[in-house]
């Protein structure tokens, strides 16, 4: 009898007792943005994974695809003001973030190879971007935002990592200012 549920017994119960997943459970009354967000926010789970890295990586995850989506309108901006390199690189930018998160869907255990993959890529195109524009001031102090590098790496990775990112992070600021 515990496989039926009880009118009173959550969803939750009932998924466990029938063989699904308390997930599935949980997922099935949401609404559709609701299943949107939690898979994509999965993206790089796996069983056993430690609550705290679990948090990290849903962080990172979120604001990659915010990220990617803000860098669109950047691209068409780039290319209608002529800056036709600038506008290729974020492009690439945001073709490539799509296979960055697949990668982590398969290889969650790769996650630090992965995250730093990509922030080594959105950092060329930052360097890329500060030299097109002539510099710290003139690009809009685009090399700033290679301290979230830091911050991503602190809170998905490890604090080694974080202070190496922060090492290239005010590397890229001394250039940016010495051009």
């Amino acid at each position: 009898l515990s496989i039926i549920a009880a009118p009173h017994s959550s969803p939750l119960r009932w998924a466990s007792a029938s063989g699904g997943s308390a997930r599935e459970g949980r997922m099935a009354g949401a609404p559709f943005w609701r299943r949107v967000l939690d898979s994509v926010l999965s993206i790089g789970s796996y069983p056993g994974e430690p609550e705290t890295q679990a948090g990290g990586r849903r962080v990172l995850v979120a604001a990659l695809v915010v990220g990617t989506l803000l860098n669109i309108p950047t691209v068409i901006g780039d290319f209608n003001a002529g800056y036709t390199l600038v506008a290729a690189a974020n492009l690439v930018l945001v073709a490539v973030t799509p296979i960055f998160l697949e990668a982590l869907r398969r290889r969650p255990h790769r996650l630090a190879w992965i995250i730093n993959g990509i922030f080594v890529l959105v950092l060329a195109v930052q360097l890329l971007e500060t030299t097109v524009y002539g510099g710290l001031l003139e690009s809009g102090l685009v090399v700033v935002f290679g301290l979230a590098f830091t911050l991503g790496a602190l809170v998905a990775i490890s604090l080694k990592a974080a202070t190496w990112w922060f090492v290239v992070f005010a590397a890229s600021v001394v250039y940016a200012v010495v051009i």
